[in-house]
């Protein structure tokens, strides 16, 4: 079993995508020869339906082998429902954003 996560890869500046893959293959010890990576387009590549643990420390080392100016970007979409974020990369520093997540009321009270 596990819990599967959709991710898209990113880059900036946009042209440092293929030195990012390069990074996280080299980090990850053939982690990505056993699942499909995909060009969503120019710019980005998707992950679907996988099981990253380690998506964190991978990046988070790549990162650290990467030019100053180079940052990636990792949008995840879990399994479940509400479970989306995005993280960035650089020198080694991970910042991570998740949207803020509100209850509507059970019933308008003031009909």
């Amino acid at each position: 079993m596990g819990y599967y996560t959709d991710y898209v890869i990113s880059a900036q500046p946009t042209e440092a995508l293929s030195q990012v893959l390069a990074a996280l293959s080299k980090t990850a010890e053939n982690y990505f020869e056993d699942i499909d990576v995909v060009p969503a387009d120019d710019v980005k590549y998707e992950l679907q339906n996988v099981k990253w643990y380690d998506h964190e420390i991978h990046c988070i080392i790549a990162s650290k082998n990467l030019p100053n100016h180079i940052m990636i970007r990792l949008y995840g979409i879990g399994e479940v429902n509400g479970d989306m974020w995005v993280k960035y990369f650089s020198n080694g520093v991970m910042k991570e954003y998740r949207p803020e997540m509100w209850d509507p009321p059970d019933f308008p009270t003031d009909w």
